[in-house]
């Protein structure tokens, strides 16, 4: 499972989540503790959860903001 610290997941992002398509898991750090760990989300996700694109751009929104 790779590491990141959160300054080189902001820069990094896409590279990560073309990584976690592949099907590996991404731990995201905070001063050396881990604090999101990135997973595949399951395929049905968006269906089970209406709301989950918001909620989704809404997370990358505050990604960002880091």
């Amino acid at each position: 499972m790779a590491r990141y610290s959160v300054v080189e997941a902001k820069n990094q992002l896409s590279a990560l989540i073309d990584a976690v398509e592949a099907g590996e898991d991404v731990v995201i750090t905070r001063h050396g503790k881990p604090v999101v760990q990135l997973v595949q989300a399951r395929a049905d996700a968006a269906d089970a959860d209406p709301d989950w694109p918001a909620r989704r751009d809404a997370a990358l929104a505050r990604l960002d903001a880091l």
